[in-house]
């Protein structure tokens, strides 16, 4: 795009009155390539930066070809068109929930949303015969804003039509009834989608909490950017941070939230975040651009004040959205904004003024930096396909455990496009699987060596410098990892990760109390993730100097906000056999709820760990007598698998059999049972009864794992036909692991062709 309008801009054909706007778009481009110099990642600024070049590119070839009112028509029609299609398209292949195109429904909105008000522009002014249409697919693509559950985009409906409502009051004499009348299919739509889906489904679940203040986390995130990302400006007010980086600056300022750290890796406010980034004069850039376009379109004497204010809704529902969203980091969200901005722009040009083109030497500085910028953007775009293809490349050789092909591949994608930090991450992480496979010290050479690159290549980056603490401190190099943790706390003191990274380290350092000091200031809503640090940290601590240890549990809060940190504590001493912590913490948990199943359960576990088997069936005994009455029914699923386990351990399959036979007579429902059964089948060589068993539980496998477990047993029985069509069949369902079904499938075609060749068999007991 950016060469085609640079040769257009050359071969002058800019009409006149469009060289500002080019200026602007190309002036925001080319500083947003100044400040890839001074960004704190650089590989995510050239990936940003193509995402700019292609607006500004877009943007001039919108601009360039809108030469009259033929034009601009043919391109709004177009333009809803489009919109209608995709709509369409989402709609079925993510039955009715509109989630399968872009990153998710909030992204995909923009492209009903200004569509929508478009299409209600132009049956403003359509004549009788078209005007019916017009209506239907403006209701049609409101209804598509809704069903998307988009709670920015319905704010940018309200901001739009109160545009609408302006203009067309203005222009229409100031009648009221006018107007009213144009914008009657917007109260359709909304009404009826409302009416229709508001209780199907639960689609606007989200539209519900939030205007029931139940959606806390998201609005205090947004809340938090528009004040704590401001501060980030004074400390690079010019050239910014860079495209790309608003997360690692933003990183410094902001403050403990109750949702997972990586939830506003982007800002969810465009305007925040190229202030963030692009600094003072890209930020006046970008304003001035939309300043253009609503200007240019409230102004519009030439066209038909109904396609104005369609122009005008449009360009004021997306800038509202923008504020409450992302749009900016999605290449596909700039072309779709180019294009509404350049009809909002191109709304003034005239019959008249059509024929006119613009000064060859007023658009020539423009034409010249999009040809250069499109070179750059060829080279880049080049490598970040090959990085692209190598990635994938490396991902398939996991399937099939060929380290050296993965970490060659990972190599490969690097040198295609240096600086990837997250992917030199990734490639230590399949040198610590090749390493726990193969025991060859070369993995950790080549690990280390990853984890420099990536701290090179992004030293602020929070992940990258935890990681790299983590290996140092495996390495047994705590007091290196302290120094690259003791960075990362001058870089974003909030962070809960970072806060128990320093616990763990100070941990190996021996110093409990300030691990302790640490563990405890951690300030934020308890997750699973906190939960399971908490456990991590403490249970380390018992280890390394019990006293201390189990004085820092025994002072939680097991009755609330620490129970289930408490509960993982034992799981992780029996999963270590640690039995002492694990018994000693058990009992203080049983001494407050001598009644609570779960300590019982976690009690049967510890003493099977201790392999006391009558003691732990026993204690399954004792609550199996209450399991599927007062019981969660997940709890009694757990009795069940552990009792059946205990039993097998014992030798006594057969009554395990004949218990789970009833069982599934009486609840078919059951699927947990199933692989259970099917494995004592199995062992037992009785390999049609073993595949019957999980067949007859189809119709309940809502998670697709049955399918899966009884496809690799068709392959262990040696039938890879059956096995290729319940793998064919799992990936055309949007459950499961994809890229594992995919391996697996590739196995079933070859062993199907009889090419196989030497790959390492699934093991049924680990499997199972």
């Amino acid at each position: 795009m950016a060469f085609l309008a640079g040769l257009a801009l050359v071969g002058g054909r800019c009409p006149r009155g469009r060289e500002l706007p080019l200026w602007f778009a190309l002036g925001l481009t080319g500083w947003a390539a100044i400040s890839t110099h001074g960004s704190l990642d650089a590989f995510l600024s050239r990936i940003s930066l193509s995402g700019w070049i292609g607006f500004s590119a877009a943007l001039s070839l919108f601009c360039i070809g809108l030469d009259g009112v033929a034009s601009w028509r043919a391109m709004v029609r177009w333009m809803i068109f489009i919109a209608t299609a995709l709509c369409v398209w989402g709609i079925f292949s993510a039955s009715g929930h509109l989630q399968a195109t872009f990153t998710n429904p909030d992204c995909f909105s923009i492209l009903p949303l200004g569509a929508a008000f478009l299409a209600l522009g132009q049956a403003a002014e359509a004549q009788k015969s078209s005007r019916l249409g017009f209506l239907a697919l403006a209701t049609f693509l409101f209804l598509c804003v809704v069903l998307t559950g988009s709670r920015a985009a319905l704010a940018g409906i309200g901001m739009g039509y109160l545009g609408m409502c302006l203009l067309l009051y203005n222009r229409l004499s100031r009648s009221l009834p006018a107007v009213l009348l144009v914008l009657s299919p917007l109260f359709l739509g909304i009404l009826a989608s409302m009416a229709l889906f508001s209780g199907a489904g639960g689609r606007l679940a989200r539209v519900e909490r939030f205007l029931q203040g139940k959606d806390r986390v998201a609005v205090q995130s947004r809340v938090d950017v528009l004040v704590h990302g401001l501060r980030a400006v004074p400390e690079k007010p010019v050239l910014g941070f860079g495209p790309g980086a608003f997360h690692l600056a933003y990183q410094a300022y902001r403050p403990p939230m109750e949702y997972d750290e990586a939830y506003m890796n982007v800002a969810h406010d465009d305007w925040v975040q190229i202030l963030v980034e692009l600094g003072l004069p890209g930020f006046a850039l970008w304003v001035g651009l939309w300043v253009m376009a609503i200007w240019s379109s409230w102004r519009c004497d030439d066209y038909p004040p109904g396609w104005c204010s369609g122009s005008l809704a449009a360009v004021l529902a997306i800038a509202v959205y923008s504020s409450f969203n992302f749009l900016v980091p999605i290449p596909a969200s700039l072309v779709w904004l180019a294009a509404l901005l350049a009809l909002a722009i191109g709304c003034p040009t005239s019959v008249q003024t059509s024929q006119l083109r613009a000064s060859r030497w007023a658009v020539l500085p423009p034409a010249l930096l999009l040809l250069a910028l499109a070179i750059w953007d060829g080279y880049q775009g080049w490598g970040f396909l090959q990085q692209r293809r190598f990635t994938e490349q490396a991902r398939n050789a996991l399937l099939t455990m060929d380290w050296d092909r993965a970490y060659d591949a990972f190599l490969l994608a690097d040198r295609a496009a240096p600086g990837n930090a997250r992917l030199l991450v990734d490639a230590s992480k399949v040198c610590s699987r090749a390493y726990a496979f193969s025991g060859r010290e070369v993995w950790l050479t080549r690990r280390d060596k990853c984890l420099e690159k990536a701290y090179a290549a992004s030293p602020r980056d929070l992940i990258v410098l935890i990681e790299y603490a983590r290996f140092l401190e495996y390495r047994g190099k705590p007091e290196r990892a302290r120094d690259l943790l003791a960075q990362g706390e001058k870089i974003a003191h909030y962070s809960p990760s970072l806060q128990r990274a320093r616990a763990r380290n100070a941990i190996l350092l021996g110093h409990s109390t300030e691990s302790v000091e640490l563990l405890e200031n951690i300030q934020v809503g308890r997750s699973s993730a906190d939960n399971l640090a908490q456990a991590q940290i403490a249970y380390a601590l018992a280890r390394k100097d019990p006293e201390a240890g189990l004085k820092l549990i025994s002072s939680w809060d097991i009755a609330g906000r620490d129970a289930k940190a408490a509960e993982l504590v034992v799981e992780l001493a029996i999963r270590r056999k640690n039995y002492m912590v694990a018994s000693s913490v058990l009992g203080s948990l049983r001494s407050k709820y001598p009644d609570n199943p779960g300590y019982l359960l976690q009690s049967a576990n510890l003493e099977g760990a201790k392999k006391n088997y009558a003691n732990q069936l026993r204690i399954l005994n004792q609550l199996r007598s209450r399991a599927f009455h007062d019981l969660e029914p997940g709890l009694s699923r757990n009795i069940w698998k552990i009792w059946a386990n205990a039993k097998m351990a014992q030798k006594q399959s057969n009554d395990v059999a004949w218990e789970l036979q009833g069982l599934l007579a009486r609840e078919p429902q059951e699927v947990w049972a199933r692989p259970i059964l099917s494995q004592i089948y199995e062992r037992k060589g009785l390999k049609s009864e073993a595949r019957a068993v999980l067949r007859e539980g189809l119709n309940y496998d809502l998670d697709g794992n049955l399918r899966l477990m009884l496809a690799d047993l068709y392959m262990r029985h040696g039938h890879p036909e059956i096995a290729k069509g319940y793998y064919e069949e799992l990936l055309r369902l949007p459950i499961g692991e994809g890229g594992a079904v995919e391996g697996r499938l590739k196995v079933a075609n070859d062993k199907a062709k009889g090419t196989e060749q030497a790959i390492e068999k699934i093991d049924p007991e680990s499997e199972l």
